[in-house]
């Protein structure tokens, strides 16, 4: 399956676009200072590991898990470059991230539909304005 399959996009809606677009906007406000570190060093602390499972968010702004294994290249003195091998995670788990004060950042489909499919229909952008932590007391009630 080709890699812009399993985000949701055409393979030409992916060209050009930021890779934080496919990932959870949490880790994204960070991806920028992984490069910038990258760019500093040649290096990526997160490469000491082979495979890293991570998350992916789709276009329709799931998250879904993926395998990630980074290689790093040195092409001459001053410039270097790096590829990614992406997997997709076959699971039936359901995935959820909260953030700041435990509001629900990001949700995997399959959760969503179960807990929020009825009462927020397609919105999910709706979901960053939910406490975890009142949901979670709250599903008790849930028939």
């Amino acid at each position: 399956m080709p890699i812009s399959e399993f985000f949701g996009y055409s393979k030409e809606d992916m060209i050009g676009f930021n890779i934080n677009l496919f990932m959870p906007s949490l880790f994204g406000k960070y991806h920028a200072r992984f490069l910038s570190n990258f760019i500093d060093k040649g290096r990526i602390k997160l490469l000491k590991e082979r495979n890293r499972v991570v998350f992916g968010k789709n276009k329709k702004k799931f998250i879904f898990p993926i395998n990630i294994k980074l290689k790093t290249e040195h092409l001459q003195h001053d410039q270097f470059g790096a590829s990614a091998l992406i997997t997709k995670i076959d699971t039936n788990s359901e995935f959820i991230i909260a953030g700041t004060h435990a509001r629900v950042e990001e949700i995997s489909e399959g959760l969503y539909r179960r807990i929020f499919g009825k009462s927020l229909k397609e919105d999910v952008s709706k979901l960053n304005k939910l406490c975890l932590y009142k949901l979670i007391l709250g599903l008790n009630q849930v028939t």
